[in-house]
């Protein structure tokens, strides 16, 4: 009975659906007779079931789910049916992608749901009492407890039917343990006399009831079963039952039918709809309301992140911090003493090793010292950015009297910093490239927010992040001021954006010292810009001299913010290391020597090929997608962050439009003169290219962490954006236009399941060295792994 109403339910959500895709916007009578009317009797018919399953009047079974489902996009389909306005081609496209995306969620991708009803599985249930413990648990109650300390073995013998599923009934006594591995060995009718092992590998997960069915492949009659489980951290756990072809119960993924939905619906815009081909200039309004969307859809997302870290704790008690880190106490309080070392002293220990900067010597004392800090004649250091510190972790405390927490701080950072992004983004449109389509505007703009390597500090809230992050932040607004300057652009020179872009930039060296490479960058957009203040000057009927009034003014505006902070840090430096270009950090007590670190080329060109070039591998199982760190035949001492940090593919394979730097060629072809070429080509490769491999090149020293990427994979897309809307904007071919259309709707789906998996494995890691987000982990198998 319970099958047959499924069934009956599937056949009312297909025919909604058909009719509803039928009869789409029929303006004849007919369309108010009952024959049109039927989707939403459908949709009605269903939400009935789904409300008698809920309130048990009728038994549900593994079908709980589908109902309200089914009755919900029949509902959706129905209403889409009768609308009728100017998007008409896209409402039913739109309405095309949800009946295919709804009839793969209730069938495709709930295959193993049907596995029983298509053969003989009679249902058979194993109590404790039948099961024969091999090794490690002791019958109590009916159950068997599991000693945590050892792996549990039991066995399962005459079970001669076929199986098609398990159900373990596992009982966590300790809600924190999250996973318990179990592997199964099988001795069915292809080999009875020796079990096969590890036929079946599984995980039971805490707050994943679905992950207690396990879907099995045998053949003909099972004879036995011999059952391993591993409990985790040490933990006891409670086994009380399995049973044999349970059910497996159906999983809607509403995740996965709105990413199909809304990205298919959004790739058909971009390639046939008329609002999405008009130019920008022709829909500001457009533009902007998907920026808004696609922007607070980023800031709500890295919301909902950080708040999953800091679970158990809650936000009332990250803001009532009582200690804190290197930058969120102790800068703070030495700062607040009035001086630039850290209040806590070195260990005495450090002074009598030969070399307190080897690793090796220190650890081999067996005493602790501060990882990470800077020890220089008797005191700690801090080589972070101060800028952090001084915007907010200092007032923070003076105001509350609590050390602000690292989520809150990454938190505010990283909000700015998408803000910027987009600010930023669409004045590079508004500024050069007008005449774009609509749709490539806004996939470029989702692209760049995906992979603009902010994600990868959201997703680790601590002091090495909030730098990243912070720097990030005011690097992207003092671009956005610096494009609407109109320094590098047409239009009158602003010499209050031009103070805030220098401003900023100023500021986010301070976050990060490397991000030094941009603001020389900007300050040499400045200094060129003079001769277009003196031409302003001319075009108002007055004589402009090489030196004059304005001019004077805009380089005051221009440099002196550069000036002052510049001198602010030499200053630090000073008065730390008595020299005002040293930071400090090769003192800095952490993975290596760095006081006698070498460079070699190699280490440059290892970061440059993981950081751009190393190639994605897919895989079939969590995570789907991963990249290996490439040595490239090292033969030194490179530290790699894997522990923390894991590897990510390169930027080019991440974000495919980064390929048409290979057209700059062909791009340059289109300028009118030799100058104009020079002019263009430097203005796109130092700050777009030179700058960033100078800054990846770096790290030969501190090593590679994936966070780094928010160095430079902004100021990188943007070069490729240049170029290849350029050429898109510039061509009159309209088959070169398809064709870089149609790559965008590609790019798009690639990065949002290629960085998109990774960002989620490196924020909720389960696998080497960091098991610990198995829920996590599960989810994404439900969604992408439907076979499973």
């Amino acid at each position: 009975m319970t099958t047959a109403v499924f069934l009956l339910s599937i056949i009312f959500t297909f025919t909604a659906l058909f009719l509803s895709v039928r009869n789409f916007n029929r303006t004849s009578k007919k369309s108010g007779t009952f024959i049109f009317n039927l989707p939403l009797f459908c949709a009605v018919f269903l939400l009935v079931i789904a409300i008698l399953g809920s309130t048990g009047t009728i038994n549900s079974g593994p079908y709980s789910e589908t109902y309200y489902f089914s009755a919900f996009v029949s509902a959706a389909a129905a209403f889409i049916s009768r609308l009728d306005n100017k998007y008409r081609k896209e409402l039913k496209f739109l309405l095309k992608i949800i009946s295919v995306a709804a009839v793969l969620e209730l069938t495709l991708f709930n295959l193993p749901s049907y596995k029983l009803m298509f053969g003989n599985y009679p249902l058979k249930e194993i109590s404790a009492s039948d099961i024969h413990i091999v090794q490690d648990g002791v019958i109590n109650d009916g159950k068997i407890s599991l000693n945590g300390k050892k792996e549990f073995q039991c066995e399962i013998t005459d079970i001669d039917i076929p199986v098609g599923t398990l159900f373990v009934d596992f009982d966590f006594h300790d809600p924190i343990i999250q996973a318990s591995k179990i592997f199964i060995d099988i001795k069915d009718e292809t080999q009875k006399k020796e079990y096969r092992k590890d036929i079946i590998k599984s995980e039971i997960i805490t707050g994943c009831p679905d992950s207690n069915y396990i879907l099995c492949d045998l053949s003909g009659n099972v004879d036995s079963i011999m059952f391993r489980a591993v409990p985790p951290n040490g933990e006891d756990i409670t086994f009380t039952k399995i049973i044999l072809n349970a059910p497996i119960p159906f999983s809607i993924q509403y995740i996965r039918f709105l990413l199909i939905v809304l990205v298919g619906t959004f790739i058909y815009c971009i390639i046939n709809s008329n609002a999405f081909a008009r130019k920008y200039s022709d829909s500001k309004s457009f533009c902007s309301f998907f920026a808004y969307i696609i922007t607070i859809s980023a800031l709500l997302i890295s919301f909902l992140m950080i708040d999953y870290k800091i679970s158990p704790s809650t936000w009332s008690e990250e803001l009532h911090k009582e200690s804190g880190n290197q930058v969120s106490q102790e800068l703070v309080d030495a700062f607040k003493s009035g001086h630039v070392y850290l209040e806590h002293q070195p260990e005495d220990f450090l002074t009598d090793l030969d070399n307190p900067y080897d690793r090796q010597e220190r650890e081999s004392s067996g005493k602790s010292y501060s990882w990470d800090h800077v020890y220089y004649n008797g005191h700690y250091y801090s080589y972070y950015g101060i800028a952090p510190v001084f915007l907010l972790f200092l007032p923070y405390n003076l105001i509350t009297g609590y050390y602000c927490p690292d989520s809150l701080a990454l938190l505010i950072f990283s909000f700015i910093a998408i803000t910027g992004i987009t600010m930023m983004y669409m004045s590079f449109i508004r500024k050069w490239f007008r005449d774009t389509p609509s749709g490539i505007v806004i996939a470029c703009l989702l692209i760049l927010q995906i992979s603009s390597g902010v994600w990868y500090s959201v997703g680790r809230p601590d002091f090495y992040e909030n730098a990243l992050a912070a720097g990030l932040a005011f690097i992207s607004w003092a671009v956005y001021f610096l494009f609407e300057s109109n320094i590098i652009c047409e239009g009158k020179i602003s010499k209050i954006k031009t103070t805030l872009s220098s401003l900023f930039f100023s500021i986010a060296v301070l976050c990060r010292p490397t991000l030094a490479l941009y603001c020389v960058c900007a300050a040499l957009f400045m200094l060129l810009a003079v001769p277009k203040i003196n031409a302003e000057v001319s075009s108002a009927g007055k004589a402009a001299k090489l030196i004059n009034k304005s001019s004077v003014s805009y380089l005051l505006c221009a440099f002196i913010p550069m000036m002052c902070l510049g001198a602010a840090q030499m200053v630090y430096n000073y008065v730390r290391f008595g020299s005002v270009f040293d930071f400090g950090i090769q003192y800095s007590l952490t993975i290596n020597d760095f006081t006698k670190s070498q460079f070699h080329f190699k280490f440059s060109a290892m970061a440059i090929y993981n950081y751009l070039f190393n190639i994605p591998v897919f895989q079939t199982d969590y995570p789907f997608v991963r990249t290996q760190f490439q040595q490239l035949g090292n033969t030194g001492f490179f530290y790699v962050d894997i522990v923390n940090t894991l590897n990510s593919s390169g930027l080019f394979m991440l974000v495919p439009p980064t390929f048409f730097y290979i057209f700059a060629r062909r791009a340059l072809k289109e300028l009118p003169d030799k100058k104009t070429k020079i002019k263009a080509a430097l203005s796109i490769a130092v700050p777009c290219l030179i700058a960033p491999f100078a800054i990846i090149a770096s790290v030969w020293e501190s090593g590679y962490a994936v966070r780094y990427m928010a160095d430079f994979s902004v100021e990188i897309i943007i070069g490729a954006y240049t170029i290849m809307l350029f050429i898109y904007n510039k061509t009159k071919n309209q088959t070169i236009q398809k064709l870089i259309k149609y790559f965008i709707c590609f790019s798009v789906i690639w990065v949002i399941y290629v960085e998109g998996i990774q960002i989620i494995n490196q924020a909720f890691r389960y696998q080497e060295y960091m098991f610990i987000y198995p829920n996590i982990a599960h989810k994404m198998e439900q969604i992408i792994a439907f076979w499973r």
